[in-house]
């Protein structure tokens, strides 16, 4: 089985260190993926290291630059990749190449068979979405997703929290199957680590984007029952995002100042592995 991943970006973020680290993954078990990036033309240069990088590691990584009005053209050259790999399965990442790979289905290969991974969505949204809450955004993204939904063979969440957003936006009868994001890291020395990591006891770490949809202000409105519990513990908030003030002041109102601590973007070095957080 041979299966090419698609992705439309126009930088390198959480989706695309994902397939860095998933796809050499895959092959050791087995399963051989090859790789097509699409990216415009003023965003592309971090590609190409990106690219070389995942050859290096053994998965067949190619470089296409157009933008999104090349929508049709790309679709084209992605068939005939398909076609002269003898690829039967098409993965897809994130909404642009979901577009591509509907058209190419549609316009040149109807026997293709089209998986997509749902990351997440319109990224102005999610900065304003509370999980439970039903929406209907009814703008260009909503009914351009509408479309591609509906064309596509298999979808799948990268979390539950993805999984029912899609139902919460009517975009979605039941919650898609979620596969967890998975990296692989190196054994390393935890008691080495231990003092650079270790700032309480007990402690809380909350890894990922301070947004609304990833629901950090909840956790940070239960820590004075956790605290009543465990006089010592103290939270630790790694990453960045549009919230992050928000959660503050929700902190110093909460008078939790001494028991959270806000580290930012990190990044954490094993022996062989980069961590981005």
């Amino acid at each position: 089985m041979r299966i090419l991943h698609l992705i439309y970006s126009e930088a390198i973020s959480g989706a695309e260190k994902y397939l860095k680290h998933l796809l050499p993954g895959l092959r050791e078990h087995g399963i051989v993926c090859d790789l097509i990036v699409v990216s415009p033309p003023k965003t592309a240069a971090p590609f190409v290291a990106y690219c070389a990088d995942l050859n290096e590691l053994g998965v067949k990584t190619t470089l296409i630059i157009a933008g999104k009005r090349s929508i049709t053209g790309t679709a084209r050259k992605v068939n005939r990749y398909l076609k002269e790999n003898d690829c039967n399965i098409l993965h897809a990442h994130l909404l642009i190449s979901d577009l591509i790979a509907t058209v190419l289905k549609y316009v040149f290969n109807p026997g293709v068979y089209l998986l997509s991974t749902k990351h997440g969505y319109r990224e102005k949204f999610l900065q304003q979405y509370e999980p439970g809450k039903r929406y209907r955004p009814f703008d260009y993204y909503y009914f351009i997703t509408r479309f591609i939904l509906s064309r596509i063979d298999r979808n799948v969440a990268v979390s539950k929290g993805i999984a029912d957003l899609y139902v919460s936006l009517g975009l979605a009868k039941t919650a898609y199957p979620v596969i967890h994001h998975g990296i692989k890291i190196e054994e390393f020395n935890k008691e080495e680590y231990k003092a650079k990591c270790r700032l309480a006891e007990p402690q809380l770490i909350i890894v990922g984007r301070i947004e609304l949809f990833k629901g950090h202000h909840f956790l940070i409105e239960a820590l004075p029952v956790v605290a009543a519990a465990f006089p010592g513990v103290k939270l630790l908030v790694l990453g960045e995002g549009s919230e992050k003030n928000n959660c503050i002041k929700k902190v110093n109102d909460l008078g939790l100042q001494d028991q959270v601590e806000f580290l930012g973007f990190r990044i954490i070095r094993t022996h062989t592995s980069v961590i981005q957080m």
